[in-house]
C-alpha cells in the first residue's frame, strides 16, 4: 500500500489515471482528505511480482474471472482440503510477520500470539479479499481448486473466533471419513456480491453444501454461542432435517504432551525404586497383605474416575495410583530376576506376569488422566456453545432482518422448531448430535458425555478381558477340567469388543467404552477382590483362585458388555421402564451428573416421535 508522507494515512488509488512523470505503472492516489498525491511504481504490480505471489500461494493463475467460475462450479464444490487449511494458516502467519495483516481498533490482536490470532473479519478484509481479488475475484477455495472439489464436511462458525483457534479446532476434529470442507469465509467469494444467492435460504450456497456433506463440524468460540446467530440455527435445522452427523470441534490441549511426560517420568522413578528397594517391601508379598494392597490400589485407581467429582482430586488419584502400580511392577520384576519367591499368589501366577499386569495398569492410570484433561476441554467448549444461547430458535439474531424473518418462517412452517432446539441441546450436552443420540435423548435418556469415549476405560477392558485371561490361559491358573476354556472365552469376548469399538461410529464409541468399564471391568474387579480375599482368609490360597470370578466374567459380565455395546444408547433406551435410566447411568461421569441440571435446565422441548418410532 501507499502512505502519505510519515503520517501513514492509507491512500485510495484512482484507477486508470497514469502520471507521465512516474515510472511505468505509477498512478495518482487520493488521501481520505481528498488531497491528490502521486504514488509511483506502487499501485500496479508487475507481472513478475504477481507470479511470485501466485507461487507463494501455491496456485496456478486462472484463465477465468471469479464471477464466471462461481457460475460454472456448483456451490457444493466450493471446498478446501486439510492441506489447504494448513497452508492458509501459514499464509496468515506470513502476512502478520510481513506487516500486511495488522491489528485494528475492532480487533487489537497480539501479532506474537499463535494460539488465537486475528478475528475472521480482520483476516477476511486484510488477507482473503486482497489475495483473491488479485487472482481474479473468486473464493479462496476456487482459487486453490478452480474445478472445485465435492463437499463432505460442512463447517459452521460464528466469525468471532481467532483464525488460529478456528484452524486448529477444525484440523484437530476433522472427521476421519471427510475429504473436502465448506468453510464460508474461504468458500464464498468475498469480493463478489452474492446477496441474490441468499434471498432464499433453502437455495443458498450454505444449503447446497450442507446437503452434500455427511458431517457438520460446529466451531465454538469464547465470545458467544454461535447459536445466537440465525444462520447457524438454520444450518442446525437443515442438518437435523437431513440426518447429518453434527460434531463439536475443540482445540488440542497445548501442554498435553508435557503433562503426560511428567506423569510417565514419575512412574518410571517409582518403577526403579521398586526394583532397587524391593527388599524393603517384601512384607507386602505375603498373600493376605498382598491381596489387601492390590484391592486398595485397584479401588483407588478406578473408583475416583467413577465417583469423585473434583477434577483436581481425580488427578491426584491418577498420579498416586500410577506411581504405586509402577512400584509394584518394579518389586515384581526384582522378585522375578532373583527367583526368590514361589509361594502364595506367586505360585499361581509367576512374578513376571505380575510385572506385565502392573505396568499395564500404570498405563491405564495415564489414560484416565488423559481422559480427565480431555473432559475439561470438552466442558469448556460446551460452555462456549451455551454462552448467551437461550435454548429458543426465536431468540437468534441476524445482521439482516429479512434473513431472520425468512429463516424463522421456514422453520416454523416445517413444524420442527422443538426438534431443532432439542438437537442443539443434545449437541451441547453430548459434544455431538447424531440421529442415534437424538433418538436416545428423545426417549428421556440424558446423553451427556456420549460424544467422548474414555481411553482409560478401553485400556482397562484390554487388561481385564484380554491380557489377564491370556496369562491365566498360558499358566493354566484359572478353571480346570471342561472349564479350562473360560479364559479363552474371555479373550474372544475382549477381542470382539475391541473390534466393535474400532469399527463403531463416533457416537457409539463413548457408550461402548463406558459399558465395558462399568458393566464388566468394575464388577469383575470387585468380585475378584471379594472372592480372592475370602479364599485367602479361609487359608486355601491360592490354587484355581481365579476360576469363579473368571467364569462369572465369561458367562455373565462379558456377554452383558457385548450386548450393551452392540445395542447402543438408542436401543437400550427403548427397554421399558429402565432403559433411559440405564443409558444415563452408563454414560454418566461425576462431572456430568453435577453439570447436567444446569446444562439442560429449562429444556422442556417435546420429544421427536419419529426418532422414537424409528429407533424402537
Amino acid at each position: 500500500p501507499c502512505w502519505r508522507n510519515s503520517s501513514r494515512e492509507p491512500l485510495r488509488f484512482i484507477e486508470g489515471i497514469e502520471d507521465s512523470s512516474c515510472s511505468a505503472g505509477g498512478l495518482f492516489a487520493s488521501s481520505t482528505s481528498g488531497e491528490s498525491i502521486v504514488c509511483c511504481g506502487m499501485a500496479e504490480q508487475t507481472e513478475s511480482q504477481t507470479t511470485r505471489d501466485f507461487d507463494e500461494l501455491q496456485i496456478q493463475p486462472s484463465e477465468k474471472d471469479g464471477e464466471t467460475l462461481h457460475q460454472e462450479v456448483p456451490p457444493d464444490m466450493w471446498c478446501i482440503t486439510r492441506k489447504d487449511l494448513k497452508h492458509f494458516r501459514r499464509v496468515v502467519s506470513r502476512a502478520i510477520s510481513k506487516g500486511s495483516l495488522v491489528p485494528t481498533e475492532e480487533d487489537p490482536f497480539d501479532p506474537k500470539d499463535h494460539r488465537i490470532g486475528p478475528k475472521m473479519h480482520t483476516v477476511c478484509e486484510q488477507v482473503i479479499k486482497p489475495m483473491t481479488l488479485k487472482a481474479g475475484g473468486m473464493s479462496w477455495a476456487l482459487m486453490r481448486h478452480p474445478n472445485g472439489v465435492k463437499c463432505d464436511l460442512f463447517v459452521t462458525h460464528g466469525w468471532s473466533e481467532g483464525v488460529y483457534e478456528f484452524i486448529d479446532k477444525v484440523l484437530h476434529c476433522w472427521p476421519a471419513g471427510a475429504q473436502h470442507a465448506y468453510c464460508c469465509m474461504l468458500s464464498n467469494p468475498q469480493n463478489l456480491n452474492i446477496g441474490s444467492l441468499l434471498d432464499s435460504p433453502r437455495q443458498s450456497p450454505f444449503a447446497a453444501a450442507l446437503n452434500s456433506a455427511k458431517y457438520m463440524l460446529v466451531v465454538p468460540n469464547k465470545a458467544s454461542s454461535i447459536y445466537t446467530r440465525i444462520w447457524c440455527i438454520y444450518e442446525a435445522y437443515l442438518a437435523y432435517s437431513w440426518g447429518k452427523f453434527i460434531y463439536t470441534a475443540w482445540c488440542p490441549i497445548h501442554d498435553m504432551q508435557l503433562r503426560m511426560l511428567v506423569m510417565a517420568l514419575i512412574d518410571t522413578v517409582c518403577l526403579l525404586l521398586g526394583v532397587l528397594k524391593a527388599n524393603l517391601f517384601a512384607f507386602l508379598l505375603e498373600p493376605n497383605i498382598f491381596l489387601c494392597v492390590l484391592f486398595c490400589c485397584i479401588a483407588g485407581a478406578l473408583l475416583p474416575s467413577l465417583l469423585v467429582s473434583n477434577p483436581f482430586l481425580q488427578g491426584v488419584f491418577h498420579h498416586v495410583g500410577g506411581a504405586i502400580f509402577s512400584a509394584l511392577a518394579g518389586i515384581s520384576f526384582e522378585i522375578a530376576i532373583e527367583d526368590t519367591l514361589r509361594e502364595g499368589i506367586f505360585e499361581v501366577v509367576p512374578p513376571l506376569a505380575w510385572v506385565s499386569l502392573f505396568l499395564s495398569t500404570g498405563i491405564a492410570m495415564c489414560a484416565l488422566e488423559a481422559d480427565r484433561l480431555w473432559a475439561a476441554q470438552a466442558r469448556e467448549e460446551a460452555a462456549c456453545l451455551s454462552a448467551g444461547y437461550t435454548g429458543k430458535v426465536s431468540d437468534a439474531k441476524a445482521a439482516q432482518l429479512r434473513d431472520r424473518e425468512c429463516i424463522l418462517s421456514e422453520i416454523a412452517a416445517s413444524g420442527k422448531v422443538n426438534e431443532v432446539e432439542h438437537a442443539v441441546s443434545v449437541l451441547i450436552s453430548a459434544g455431538m448430535s447424531t440421529p442415534t443420540l437424538r433418538a436416545a435423548a428423545a426417549l428421556g435418556a440424558n446423553v451427556q458425555n456420549a460424544g467422548k469415549w474414555s481411553l482409560g476405560m478401553v485400556v482397562w477392558v484390554l487388561i481385564i478381558w484380554i491380557e489377564h485371561p491370556a496369562i491365566h490361559a498360558y499358566y493354566d491358573s484359572s478353571c480346570g477340567g471342561i472349564f479350562r476354556v473360560v479364559p479363552y472365552i474371555k479373550v474372544a469376548q475382549g477381542l470382539a469388543w475391541v473390534a466393535f469399538v474400532i469399527c463403531a461410529g463416533q457416537d457409539k464409541k463413548g457408550f461402548a467404552a463406558n459399558a465395558g468399564g462399568k458393566l464388566a471391568v468394575a464388577p469383575y474387579l470387585a468380585l475378584w477382590t471379594a472372592w480372592a480375599g475370602g479364599v485367602a482368609a479361609s487359608g486355601s490360597c491360592c490354587v484355581r483362585l481365579h476360576c469363579v470370578p473368571d467364569a462369572i466374567g465369561a458367562f455373565v459380565l462379558g456377554p452383558l458388555m457385548l450386548a450393551m455395546s452392540l445395542a447402543g444408547a438408542a436401543r437400550v433406551a427403548c427397554i421399558p421402564r429402565i432403559g433411559p435410566q440405564l443409558v444415563q447411568w452408563t454414560l454418566a461421569v461425576p462431572q456430568a451428573r453435577r453439570l447436567a441440571a444446569e446444562m439442560l435446565e429449562g429444556d422442556s422441548h417435546t420429544t421427536s416421535s419419529r426418532d422414537m418410532h424409528e429407533t424402537c
